[in-house]
């Protein structure tokens, strides 16, 4: 799984925007935000009269290009410090693998339900939602069974 490095696996959104069916949701790292919701936001701002209004007012106006590129210099200027600080803390990717190794292989230790329905997703052609919780718990019988067994060989 390719993860761009601009990006980081988190925890499930609130808008419930799952990643390669992974049981967490694609963030950026420098915003904060779920990629799909970010998608969403922009496509209903772009929706409205005030943006579309905006649109044909600035967006083909030089002068307000020169304005924007100096008011973006300024900033830059002004908190270069804490842009650098802000870019080193979220682009440590390692160190955003590591802690989904490790989420990954508690999951799969202890079966969890995510792990499960991945298991499931990657040998059917199932999405997450299809799987019902009585599969799961079958799966999760047979995957204990077939542990204890190893086990004992």
């Amino acid at each position: 799984m390719n993860i761009p490095n601009s990006k980081y696996l988190g925890k499930l959104c609130k808008g419930g925007h799952e990643y390669l069916d992974t049981g967490k949701s694609l963030y950026y790292k420098l915003g904060y935000n779920c990629v799909e919701c970010a998608k969403l936001n922009r496509k209903k701002q772009s929706n409205t009269e005030k943006y579309k209004e905006w649109q044909k007012f600035y967006a083909s106006s030089e002068k307000y290009k020169k304005l924007n590129k100096k008011l973006q210099r300024r900033y830059r200027e002004k908190n270069a410090g804490n842009i650098k600080k802000m870019h080193k803390k979220y682009t440590d990717t390692e160190k955003f693998r590591k802690i989904a190794r490790e989420k990954t292989r508690i999951e799969r230790k202890e079966l969890k339900d995510a792990y499960i329905k991945q298991i499931l997703c990657q040998k059917n052609k199932l999405t997450r939602s299809m799987i019902p919780n009585e599969l799961v718990e079958l799966k999760r019988a047979q995957l204990k069974l077939t542990r204890s067994t190893r086990r004992a060989k």
